[in-house]
Order: structure tokens, then sequence, then C-alpha cells
């Protein structure tokens, strides 16, 4: 469990959410995603960030608007993705 937030400006080679969630509210690029467990919330801020690698696997959680988040390669899984706009 836990809570991480993030806000200012930075560059994050590996983001790893692994039970935790993640407040992502930085701007920056975030090269490695990976989240097998827990939320990561790049909702909580319209600054423009992007995702370089993007992997999500069960029972992790993504949540992103992609008008201020770019993913440059598609979400990468070893699971089943269920995707639901809100």
């Amino acid at each position: 469990g836990g809570l991480a937030t993030t806000s200012g400006s930075m560059a994050v080679t590996n983001m790893i959410a692994d039970g935790g969630d993640i407040n992502s509210g930085s701007s920056g690029t975030v090269t490695n995603l990976t989240i097998t467990g827990g939320t990561v919330d790049f909702t909580v801020s319209t600054v423009l960030r992007t995702v370089t690698t993007p992997k999500l696997d069960a029972p992790g959680t993504m949540k992103y608007d992609p008008a201020v988040l770019t993913l440059t390669a598609k979400i990468d899984s070893d699971d089943a993705v269920t995707l639901k706009a809100s």
C-alpha cells in the first residue's frame, strides 16, 4: 500500500507501482512505467507529460487524459486489458 505524489518538473527513468498508488502531477517524461498493482493516476494535473514505454498488468490501474498525456508506445501487457472512458 501507500501513496506517492509527484509535482513540479522532473524526468523519471523507472516509475513502478506494485501495490501502492502514485498521483503523478509533475511535468516531464516517464521513460519506463510499470504497473503491476495499485493505481497510477495522471489525471491529478493538466500539465503536459509523456510516458515512453507503458506496461500494465493485472491488477494494476492507469488513469490518464489523452489530451495531456502522450503515450509514445502502445500499452504493453501480459494480461487482457479493458479500456473504459470516464
